[in-house]
């Protein structure tokens, strides 16, 4: 009797995987269209009923669309479910921490920030998490948000630990990318000149990450930051 039910369980996983990983193809490679079109065609709302991983997944893939294609604006209350999960979530593993990294652009920022809160009293001193390499992604959206927010006091702290899980895995561009915002957050905050910006700016070209380059020079305009 538990090989059958072992049997069975195994089938669902391979039914789910299927579906997550066509749709996580598709966002990797950008093909947003083709993956409107898997959303909407096979990998459909009933098919998403089968379990909460596949109602995750639709979520947070459905927002990514939608993000793309209005440019940065969406209807956060679409999306609420998969924070509504997550704070009502009490033991966090693998699961949540990757669901967290992956969905948290689509969270209103009051709602980012208590999220955040909640991981760092959870796992701040605990670096054996499986997922510990997609912190610093978590963290340095959320110092963008922070940025985008006028918080830079709080860009500065999410910096502190984006910075720790990125030394802590040699994890050199996000390292790097955390360190870039934190130069963004102190000169927003007086407390340095743009020349160590403008360092940091020119050593993602001469590493040949120009579109890394371009777009925190990007972001630098739109806080009013001459970077020359």
């Amino acid at each position: 009797m538990a090989e059958f039910e072992l049997e069975l369980h195994q089938k669902e996983l391979f039914f789910e995987d299927y579906y997550i990983q066509r749709a996580n193809d598709l966002s990797t490679e950008s093909k947003v269209d083709e993956l409107a079109t898997f959303l909407e065609t096979e990998f459909t709302e009933r098919i998403a009923k089968r379990s909460l991983r596949l109602e995750h997944k639709r979520l947070n893939m459905l927002g990514l669309v939608d993000f793309i294609q209005h440019d940065g604006h969406i209807n956060y209350a679409k999306y609420q479910s998969l924070f509504t999960y997550l704070l009502k979530c009490q033991n966090w593993r693998k699961y949540e921490i990757s669901l967290l990294s992956n969905a948290i652009f689509l969270a209103k920022y009051s709602v980012a920030k208590v999220l955040a809160k909640q991981f760092i009293s959870k796992f701040q001193y605990d670096w054996s998490n499986s997922s510990e390499f997609k912190i610093p992604v978590l963290f340095n959206n959320l110092s963008e948000m922070a940025l985008n927010n006028h918080e830079f006091k709080t860009a500065l702290e999410y910096c502190g630990v984006s910075q720790g899980y990125a030394v802590k895995n040699h994890d050199l561009y996000n390292q790097l990318i955390s360190e870039t915002i934190e130069h963004i957050a102190k000169n927003l905050l007086g407390r340095e000149s743009a020349t160590e910006l403008r360092t940091r700016l020119n050593l993602f070209i001469n590493l040949n990450y120009r579109e890394t380059a371009d777009y925190y020079s990007k972001l630098c305009k739109q806080l009013d930051i001459e970077v020359g």
